[in-house]
C-alpha cells in the first residue's frame, strides 16, 4: 500500500506541476509585448550524478539575458520560456542561441501586475507534456501496485466502487 501511495502522490505533484507550467504558458501570451536587447546569449554546462551507475552525465542549458525597458524603468530578464531547457545535446542548447544572438532586438512578453517577470516565448511547450507524461505514468503504476499489492480487501473495495458507478 505504501509504495502505490507514494507513487501516486508524487504522481499528483509531477502532473499538478506540469499543469501548472501549462496554464503559465498559456496565460503569457495575454501578456503585455515590449522591444528589448539581447545581452547574454551562452551555453552553460553542469553535471548531474546518475544514481543508476553513479556515473557523471554532463547536461547543457541555454543562457540568455535581454534588457527592456517599461515606464522608463529599465529591467533584465533570461526566462526563454515556461518549462525547463535543458538536455545532454549542446546542439539542443545552441539552437536557442541562434535565435537570440547577443545585440539582437527582440519581443519580450512581460506580466503587466509585475513588470520584472518576463519571457521570450509564451505557450506550452515539450517540457511541459514530459511532465504531464511522467506523473500520468507514476499515477497509472501507483493505482496498479495498489491493486495488485493491495491485498483482496483493497481489490474488492476497487472493484466495487467501479462496479457502482458504471
Amino acid at each position: 500500500m505504501l509504495l502505490g501511495s507514494s507513487f501516486i502522490c508524487i504522481g499528483l505533484g509531477v502532473t499538478g506541476y506540469g499543469v501548472y507550467e501549462i496554464i503559465r504558458g498559456l496565460v503569457a501570451h495575454n501578456w503585455s509585448t515590449v522591444n528589448g536587447v539581447i545581452t547574454t546569449s551562452v551555453v552553460e554546462s553542469y553535471t548531474i550524478r546518475r544514481n543508476v551507475n553513479n556515473m557523471d552525465a554532463t547536461m547543457y542549458r541555454p543562457r540568455v539575458e535581454y534588457e527592456y525597458v517599461i515606464g522608463g524603468e529599465s529591467f533584465i530578464g533570461d526566462r526563454i520560456r515556461f518549462g525547463e531547457i535543458g538536455a545532454g545535446d549542446v546542439k539542443y542548447a545552441r539552437s536557442f542561441l541562434n535565435r537570440y544572438p547577443v545585440n539582437a532586438s527582440v519581443t519580450i512578453y512581460f506580466n503587466g501586475a509585475n513588470p520584472g517577470e518576463s519571457l521570450l516565448e509564451p505557450g506550452i511547450h515539450r517540457s511541459m507534456w514530459l511532465k504531464m507524461l511522467y506523473g500520468g505514468g507514476f499515477l497509472f503504476f501507483g493505482a496498479l501496485a495498489l491493486f495488485v499489492l493491495g491485498g483482496s480487501d483493497t481489490r474488492d473495495l476497487i472493484l466495487r466502487r467501479l462496479w457502482i458507478r458504471n
